[in-house]
């Protein structure tokens, strides 16, 4: 093969390789729940993101050095003026500008200024890139149709199977920017399920004045992400309000907010979309020694109901686990079936045989004297050290000790994440136990508050806190200023057990999230079991 061969070759190869992947990177984009992507990873759209952008950034490298390869073939021929006129060029040459235009639109800057403009145009050159490529030749046309057929399919199943009418009333918390919107279930479809921690897609339709049951169409551009603030509602009530918090700020959030403004609040119409998260997918955090939730402003819409529903599910297993349990008495004493030693209940409902130094056992009991002969100090440590890792690992039978953090501008910002989880813990506390010998589950809320905020007053100095015991409900610390999370981190990971397995959810700012993993990381490197979550729309 001569050399011009294997350039032409390479060349065509580069843009063949790169058309038939395509496919794959529109799936790589897809909200839908029958993405097969999604199925086999068991990744959320949210998770699978930087993947696409990963994918599209490697897909235009191809295109490129295929476009480039060409041109120079054509100028080393002496032949660029004449091809330049042809429409298989033409077309070439267009749509490489869109894949170019595409690859600016997601520079960080374009982003920040006007989210609108790097959205629009990433969504219709995408669709327009396809008649060019079709048409440009004819060997990518079944790539080019394998790709629309995807595009068209996602599509129509986010129409009919995800998008649906509803009304909500929106009103402005006090003292804060927050919106509160409280969105009725859909009537067009059966009752909207989710799981604690997931998010929906919010848009105004069109027309905005169609009552929720009238063919309505979303702005894909005005179509923004927020984490569902509640729980899902018991089986006696599953058409309870979805509850959203949003914070004002422009563009959408600023029409949403204009709402609440009205002298006469009335339902106002929207759509909503979902729902959607990788909370679907969590692992089970009962099974956890130790949980840190960290949020930062209206991150906690998404570690509020998680931990919620932490609490929920403990109480739950805390009474299966008393139901099967014949041994022990409600106050946690039981009998041991061997040894003469004094029996000790746990939080799990099961009786274990302790004894003192000094007594007597008939060789069966924990403590005591051993064949006869009694312990010696070292072998007193050690017997200590086992019951204490012993009482540990049963009382993660009962369940996880849960930390939970949140940095607030104001004490406003966070009350209704407070009134919610003080309403779980009182709803547990009228049930089952949850509170084994050593240590409370829930640890309480650690408040930071990083400004004055609107209608607070001046901030105390950083060091004055303020330790607020509410009766029967949640115990919150206030902190003014930022908080330190590596004192934060530390004093989970030391808490536990040197070998516990710990979970860290994380939902605020960028800055935020990539501190804790730092400080998270370091423990990692120590051989600490990790599971890490970092809720976070990018994009």
């Amino acid at each position: 093969m001569s050399r011009p061969s294997d350039y032409l070759h390479l060349t065509k190869r580069c843009g063949i390789v790169a058309a038939s992947q395509l496919p794959l990177h529109y799936l790589l984009s897809a909200k839908s729940t029958y993405n097969p992507i999604q199925y086999l990873t068991r990744l959320s759209h949210e998770e699978l993101n930087p993947y696409h952008r990963t994918f599209g950034y490697i897909l235009s490298a191809f295109f490129a050095t295929h476009a480039a390869l060409y041109l120079n073939f054509y100028l080393q021929m002496g032949f660029l003026a004449k091809r330049i006129r042809d429409p298989d060029v033409q077309l070439g040459i267009a749509a490489i500008t869109s894949f170019v235009l595409i690859g600016t639109s997601v520079l960080s800057y374009i982003r920040h200024y006007s989210y609108r403009i790097f959205y629009t145009l990433h969504i219709a050159l995408s669709f327009a890139i396809l008649p060019l490529l079709y048409f440009h030749v004819v060997h990518l046309r079944v790539y080019i149709l394998e790709t629309a057929a995807v595009y068209l399919l996602l599509v129509l199943h986010r129409y009919y199977s995800t998008q649906q009418p509803t009304t909500a009333t929106v009103s402005q918390i006090p003292h804060t920017s927050l919106i509160s919107l409280s969105l009725a279930h859909p009537t067009t479809s059966a009752p909207f399920s989710f799981t604690p921690g997931q998010h929906l897609y919010l848009s105004r339709p069109y027309p905005l004045t169609s009552p929720p049951s009238s063919p309505t169409i979303a702005n894909p551009s005005h179509m923004n992400p927020f984490s569902i603030a509640n729980i899902p509602a018991p089986t006696a009530a599953p058409t309870a309000p979805l509850q959203l918090y949003i914070r004002e700020l422009a563009g959408s959030t600023r029409m949403i907010g204009a709402a609440a403004d009205q002298p006469s609040p009335t339902p106002v119409p929207f759509l909503i979309e979902g729902p959607y998260g990788a909370a679907a997918h969590f692992p089970d955090l009962c099974a956890y020694d130790r949980i840190l939730f960290v949020a930062g402003g209206v991150g906690a819409t998404f570690t509020v109901p998680v931990a919620r529903n932490l609490l929920l599910r403990l109480q739950d297993r805390s009474r299966r686990s008393e139901d099967s349990d014949g041994d022990g008495d409600s106050d946690g004493k039981g009998e041991t079936r061997t040894g003469t030693g004094t029996g000790t209940g746990n939080e799990s409902g099961y009786a274990t045989a302790t004894a003192t130094p000094g007594d007597k056992g008939s060789g069966k009991g924990s403590g005591g004297r051993r064949n006869g002969t009694a312990l010696n100090e070292n072998e007193k440590e050690k017997e200590k050290e086992k019951e204490k890792e012993k009482e540990q690992h049963q009382g993660n039978r009962k369940g996880p000790k849960i930390h939970f953090v949140w940095s607030v501008r104001s004490r406003a910002e966070a009350q209704w994440g407070i009134d919610a989880l003080q309403e779980q813990q009182e709803e547990q506390e009228q049930g089952q136990e949850l509170e084994p010998e050593h240590g409370t589950l829930f640890e309480g809320v650690a408040l930071y508050i990083t400004g004055p905020g609107p209608g607070s007053g001046p901030a105390p100095r950083n060091d004055d806190r303020v330790r607020d015991e509410k009766k029967d409900g949640v115990s919150t610390t206030t902190t003014y200023g930022r908080p330190d999370l590596r004192a934060v981190v530390t004093k989970v990971f030391e808490g536990g057990a040197a070998n516990g397995k710990v979970a860290v959810l994380v939902c605020g700012p960028v800055g935020l999230g990539r501190d804790v993993r730092r400080e998270v990381g370091a423990w990692v490197w120590r051989g600490r079991e990790v599971w890490w979550h970092e809720e976070k729309f990018a994009w």
